[in-house]
């Protein structure tokens, strides 16, 4: 069964200066976190921080392909590692940049020109509730953004779920509903899966058919994380997508657990690679 994961932060580049930084306790905070919320293990190239030991791990899990979106909010990644993680590794990691409203628009769509439309890079990310001044996805001043992707057919991911934002209010799936609704023809992709509003984000996706949901790490032992199964072996066959957040949890780990979560036979390839790959436009 092939296995794309759809959020892995890599040892490369500028990702270093994110989970992988020694100096300011991130490795220790991110093994907190692990243990401490989901009961997961922290895979071993978090400590050694080494690219040749992920390629291991992720060839043992049987994981063949990743997403790798860029982070730029605390300064951790730079968006030009997204174009070069694409080159480095052809058809293995997807490099995803990031625009921000903070950024001023000429140099959005600098990026999304530069990266994806005349680079290797397939898809573009938004951290509306992340962002410097935090705003709901549906602010209209994203809409350019939105209309730009959707125009240049570039499927669009956004981290939607868990601790994205100053306050819950900025995961309620109502916001995407809107953009969707607003924009039928822009493939939208949601991190974090909307969680805790797992039912009300589900029902967004069933009555939306541009909507991706990837619970990654919050289907892992996080209340209400039966439903993300339930809807993925139904309603949302098509729908559900599997990632690990690596390095916050070990590749193997997560690959373990979603294969023993209750998919279905149906679902499972589904989950695993299929719903990905057509949203990502690799099928």
């Amino acid at each position: 069964m092939k296995i794309l994961d759809t959020r892995i932060r890599p040892p490369f580049g500028s990702f270093k200066g994110g989970f992988y930084n020694q100096r300011n306790n991130r490795v220790e905070a991110t093994k907190k976190l692990a243990k401490g919320r989901f009961g997961m293990p922290t895979p071993p190239s978090l400590d050694t921080g080494s690219m040749e030991m992920l390629l291991q791990e992720m060839d043992a899990a049987g994981v063949e392909q990743a997403i790798s979106p860029i982070r730029v909010r605390n300064g951790d990644n730079d968006n030009a590692d997204a174009p070069k993680l694409c080159e480095a590794y052809p058809n293995k990691f997807f490099g995803v940049p990031t625009v921000d409203l903070f950024f001023g628009q000429k140099e959005n769509l600098r990026i999304i020109d530069a990266y994806i439309v005349n680079g290797p890079c397939r898809a573009l990310m938004v951290e509306p509730g992340f962002s410097e001044q935090p705003m709901y996805a549906d602010d209209e001043r994203f809409y350019y953004i939105y209309e730009k992707c959707q125009t240049e057919q570039i499927p669009l991911m956004m981290a939607f779920g868990g601790f994205i934002g100053p306050d819950y209010s900025y995961c309620q799936p109502l916001h995407i509903d809107h953009i969707a609704r607003d924009f039928p023809k822009l493939k939208i992709f949601l991190t974090h899966g909307g969680w805790p509003y797992v039912t009300q984000v589900c029902h967004v996706a069933s009555n939306r058919g541009n909507v991706w949901v990837a619970p990654d790490l919050y289907l892992m032992r996080s209340p209400g994380w039966r439903d993300y199964v339930e809807a993925a072996n139904c309603m949302l066959l098509d729908k559900i997508c599997y990632g690990s957040a690596y390095p916050i949890v070990d590749i193997q780990a997560a690959v373990d657990y979603y294969l023993q979560a209750g998919f279905s036979e149906e679902a499972l390839p589904k989950v695993m690679y299929d719903n990905a790959a057509t949203f990502l436009g690799l099928e």
